[in-house]
């Protein structure tokens, strides 16, 4: 029995073939292969992550990604055992990583993971998590934030050409073929869907969707963290039919923290997309980037893409 604990470092209308390829123009650009000497980090051993468990040793895994966040290649730099190994080889392939970043822009590179094995001191539960997390927990000045109202948020976008740019947030992003439309907000002015770009050309493949969801922090005064917030919108998605894919993870766009999260939405029999969630506290408010595609990667190429100015 495998019992995985997973912290990671760092809507559309038609369905697409569950059989098409990913491109590797949507995996995004990846680092050549390297086979240079890399200085293992030392780390002292933790307190146990639950009751009843013992360390069992760290797997050092060296991993390229791409400038999307795409996992390119995972090499075992110090391993433990072939089969251990193997399975943090495995669930380290399977994650989604924050690009990394170099002055404000994601690009193709390579990063030391670590990955904790835990065994049960009376049974066979193996367990596993990276080493390093980064803190979900909303900051405590966030709330004190002099929010704009929601009808002069709506106010401060702007549609030209192909691109859309938010000024109160410095959000912006380029659709191509996309048509975009901007829903009214709640009657209450509590939230709003800001924008959503949609492009459906004759090839499925070639659909997609963004829309960009704003919701006032003040309409949750007990909510903890970005990830309690998504979750509360995924658990939805779920009892409608989606299929979560991957676990919250943490992702950077233009250096401002996100947290995501990757569903697997059906449309009819064998056909489906995938869609992405992305949510961050920013200036009052929890923005929520709302992105479909046929693939995960598409959703990834998109969502680095997107540009958010400094200071906002």
């Amino acid at each position: 029995m495998l019992l995985y604990l997973i912290v990671i470092l760092l809507i559309f209308a038609a369905g697409v073939r569950s059989s098409s390829a990913t491109d590797n123009d949507e995996k995004g650009v990846c680092p050549p292969h390297t086979t240079f000497t890399v200085a293992i980090p030392e780390r002292p051993i933790r307190q146990p992550p639950v009751p009843a468990v013992h360390y069992a040793g760290t797997v050092t895994l060296l991993v390229s990604l791409s400038n999307t966040g795409y996992v390119c290649d995972v090499q075992v730099l110090k391993g433990i055992n072939e089969v251990l190994n193997k399975q943090a080889v495995i669930a380290i392939a399977e994650e989604i990583f924050q690009p990394i970043q170099q002055n404000g822009k994601p690009i193709p590179g390579t990063m030391t993971v670590q990955r904790e094995f835990w065994r049960g001191d009376a049974s066979d539960i193996l367990m596993s998590q990276n080493v390093d997390s980064s803190p979900d927990e909303i900051p405590s000045g966030a709330r004190a934030f002099d929010a704009l109202d929601v009808r002069s948020l709506l106010a401060a976008g702007q549609v030209e050409d192909d691109k859309y740019r938010n000024r109160y947030f410095g959000l912006s992003f380029a659709a191509p073929a996309a048509t975009f439309t901007s829903p009214p907000p709640d009657e209450e002015g509590r939230s709003a869907w800001l924008i959503n770009a949609e492009a459906a050309p004759k090839s499925l493949e070639g659909m997609y969707r963004i829309a960009v969801f704003a919701d006032r922090l003040s309409n949750y005064p007990e909510l903890k963290s970005r990830a309690q917030y998504l979750d509360g919108m995924t658990a939805q998605l779920v009892r409608d039919g989606a299929k979560k894919t991957h676990d919250d993870f943490p992702y950077l766009i233009s250096g401002v923290e996100f947290v995501g999260t990757v569903l697997r939405e059906s449309d009819g029999p064998k056909t489906y997309h995938f869609r992405g969630l992305f949510a961050s506290v920013m200036n009052g408010y929890i923005l929520t980037l709302d992105i479909a595609a046929p693939t995960k990667e598409r959703i990834l190429k998109i969502v680095s893409a997107m540009k958010i100015e400094a200071g906002h």
